[in-house]
């Protein structure tokens, strides 16, 4: 399966961050990551945005989140242009609730179709790097297109 490798997932981009989103220090230490043109990795190969979080203590190390984004360019170009208006009219605000197609960021959950494709598959890890390797892959089959299923019966 050539598809999985190669120069542009050679460096995926995993950042360590002991605070959330808020700047709060969190309990454990995360790594995050994220796809797409302004991510903190390289792109994927096929455009679409991924991100990931890997928390947890020694020995045990979990992954938070794995998910897909869609939408992400209608908002930012629906953004781009309401502040484009905004400089050019002078208005101090812009509504999108009159618009027939309103731009909406959507995600698909990548841990939780694993879980239920693989009820048996593991939760927690040993090592960070063994939980961030399960992310990436994940990342990776759905990028190119790899349906998770069931594992056949031996």
């Amino acid at each position: 399966m050539t598809f999985l490798t190669g120069p542009q997932w050679e460096s995926f981009g995993w950042t360590r961050q002991p605070y959330d989103a808020y700047g709060k220090q969190t309990p454990g230490i995360k790594h995050f990551h994220a796809e797409g043109p302004e991510g903190f990795g390289i792109e994927s190969p096929r455009g679409n945005d991924f991100g990931a979080v890997v928390s947890g203590r020694p020995g045990e190390w979990q992954i938070s989140n794995a998910e897909q984004y869609s939408g992400l360019s209608d908002v930012a170009n629906a953004l781009s242009d309401a502040l484009d208006f905004m400089d050019v009219s002078g208005a101090d605000k812009v509504s999108f609730e009159n618009d027939e197609r309103q731009p909406e960021i959507r995600s698909t959950d990548l841990v939780r179709e694993l879980h239920e494709a693989r009820p048996s598959f593991p939760r927690t890890f040993r090592t960070p790097q063994r939980a961030m390797t399960v992310a990436e892959t994940l990342i990776k089959r759905r990028d190119a297109n790899i349906a998770m299923t069931r594992r056949p019966k031996r």
